[in-house]
């Protein structure tokens, strides 16, 4: 008997659109036909509607690769991207097979930006510092502000903590060094509304969608936008121990205590452009 397929019509479809904007649909097929067939041949032959290399498609299933499958759904198309479940009913040799077809036009997927806001905490020498004439450059003058640290020990202190994601689609599979040239480096212009200067990037992960075959990737930044990522460094001698000096916080007590003596910005972190970023 021949292997046959056909499609399972409802009155009602099955579907969904996820929060990233992916559709998603499912279609039935029923075969019959494996009657006769050894045990251990019947699966193949029903998974072969798939078109898997080497194998024969059986009438009515629809085959691979994309986008020779699709369908159209509310004006978006739909493609078969190899997602498929498959169900025996009973001891009978009558077969479901479920397809799942998805949206493949990245533009169909969103870039997704996400971000927080927290309290952090940084190690610093001087609290309420003058404002920088160049956070790319800094001069090196002494930052001013009020010493906090004790004897060359920095204190810590409650910043604000901000981070921010971005997440892309593409097709294709990012290279492991493809994004080396921007991690650690600071945006050169304004990026998604933040000043030049202010946005650190950090790296990224990535992953494959194993239903749509479509690479995430997750882009993480570091946003500054009251010292850009400048640190905070005390004059050292010789030997690399903090140089300092007597300070009277109150100027009338007799209580004093030993504080860097010279704090200035050094700024790690280059700039380059993001243009190359989603």
């Amino acid at each position: 008997m021949a292997v046959v397929a056909s499609e399972q019509y409802a009155k009602s479809e099955t579907g969904s659109i996820d929060s990233i904007g992916r559709r998603v649909l499912t279609r039935v097929f029923v075969v019959t036909g494996t009657e006769g067939e050894a045990e251990s041949d019947k699966l193949r032959l029903v998974l072969a509607a798939t078109g898997l290399p080497g194998e024969p498609s059986i009438t009515g299933v629809p085959p691979v690769p994309v986008p020779q499958s699709s369908v159209a759904v509310g004006g978006v198309t739909l493609y078969y991207w190899g997602s498929r479940s498959w169900k025996r009913e009973g001891v009978q040799d009558v077969w479901y097979l479920t397809y799942e077809y998805t949206t493949s036009d990245t533009s169909q997927y969103a870039t997704v930006f996400a971000g927080s806001v927290n309290a952090g905490i940084e190690e610093v020498y001087r609290v309420h510092p003058e404002d920088a004439l160049d956070w790319d450059n800094p001069s090196g003058v002494d930052i001013g502000g009020t010493p906090v640290d004790s004897g060359g020990q920095k204190t810590s202190v409650v910043k604000t903590d901000s981070k921010a994601t971005v997440t892309a689609y593409r097709t294709d599979m990012p290279s492991i060094s493809e994004f080396d040239d921007w991690v650690g480096y600071r945006n050169s212009n304004t990026y998604r509304g933040a000043p030049a200067g202010s946005v650190l990037y950090m790296g990224v992960d990535f992953s494959q969608d194993a239903t749509s075959g479509l690479w995430r990737l997750t882009h993480q930044f570091a946003i500054d936008r009251f010292t850009y990522h400048a640190e905070q460094v005390a004059t050292a001698d010789s030997e690399g121990k903090i140089v300092t000096l007597p300070y009277n916080a109150d100027g009338t007590s007799d209580l004093i205590r030993y504080v860097a003596r010279r704090v200035y910005w050094v700024q790690p972190f280059g700039t380059t452009s993001f243009a190359g970023l989603p």
